[in-house]
């Protein structure tokens, strides 16, 4: 079956508020040498709480969230993090929540908490092999977005259209895995989200709504797929993607022959050319 077939109606995936390890993390990018609260390497990535700020970041995506879906959800999900936790409690709507453990932040493994210093000192030859394509990576002991994380999305998916199929939905995750759920359901390529990322266009801020919808937004129509997206941040609207208004999912692109030769030309061939006839493929009956 595919993740697109029989899914809710209305599809909002939340990026949890801003975490206390978000706050060092943005203090370690301005100065290397910033010095971590007492107990901070001692407390896992899934345990760290949301800050003073973040809490207020959720009470105003609440308000929005009020607003835009008066009727509220069918079915509210979340990270098992604790900062998808007291995020979800923080928006004030509500809900009936449940935990979902595929639902949770990439699992870094050796990496998480790390600098890039310290990540390089650790496994210079993985940094390098993130740096060349992101989306395959693997981290030591952790997980990729093509094969853990896009498994568990999948996954997720398939239970949306067992369970949620015609719903509303409401989702609070984490920024990787919600750029994940994204290239399923967007049918993008590795190149393409790879592409994206490097030019910065879709960044996702804390606290920040993507409503993947079924319904057509002038007429009200229910379509048979997710066409129809938009991402609004409520407490900080400049960083909302498009205005925050809808954008129309693109199909899937088609490729001729000529398209697929032009784009493999970005990538040189390593090897001169060899005329020699042992190096000369060939074809016979």
């Amino acid at each position: 079956m595919s993740a697109q077939e029989e899914m809710p109606v209305d599809l909002v995936m939340l990026r949890h508020a801003q975490g206390e390890h978000n706050v060092f993390n943005r203090l370690r990018r301005a100065n290397p040498n910033a010095v971590a609260p007492p107990g901070f390497a001692d407390r896992h990535d899934s345990h760290m709480r949301v800050s003073y700020a973040g809490v207020g970041q959720a009470a105003v995506t609440g308000l929005w969230i009020g607003q835009e879906f008066p009727a509220g959800f069918d079915r509210y999900d979340m990270s098992t993090h604790v900062r998808a936790r007291e995020t979800a409690g923080a928006l004030g709507i509500s809900g009936a929540w449940q935990e979902d453990d595929r639902w949770r932040e990439r699992d870094l493994g050796e990496f998480s908490g790390l600098s890039e210093a310290e990540q390089k000192a650790l496994n210079a030859r993985s940094v390098e092999l993130r740096d060349q394509q992101p989306w395959s990576w693997c981290p030591p002991g952790g997980e990729s977005f093509a094969t853990g994380v896009s498994q568990r999305v999948k996954d997720i998916f398939d239970t949306y259209n067992r369970k949620a199929a015609g719903q509303r939905v409401i989702v609070i995750s984490h920024d990787g895995t919600i750029g994940v759920a994204q290239y399923i359901l967007e049918r993008k390529t590795p190149d393409q989200w790879f592409e994206e990322k490097q030019r910065n266009t879709r960044e996702l801020w804390n606290c920040q709504a993507v409503h993947y919808t079924r319904r057509e937004p002038e007429t009200g129509e229910i379509a048979d797929q997710l066409r129809w997206m938009r991402s609004v941040c409520a407490w900080n609207p400049a960083a909302s993607w498009n205005g925050g208004e809808w954008i129309a999912i693109p199909p899937r692109r088609r490729y001729s022959d000529a398209e697929l030769l032009a784009s493999v030309e970005k990538y040189p061939r390593l090897f001169a050319p060899d005329t020699s006839p042992d190096s000369r493929a060939t074809y016979s009956n």
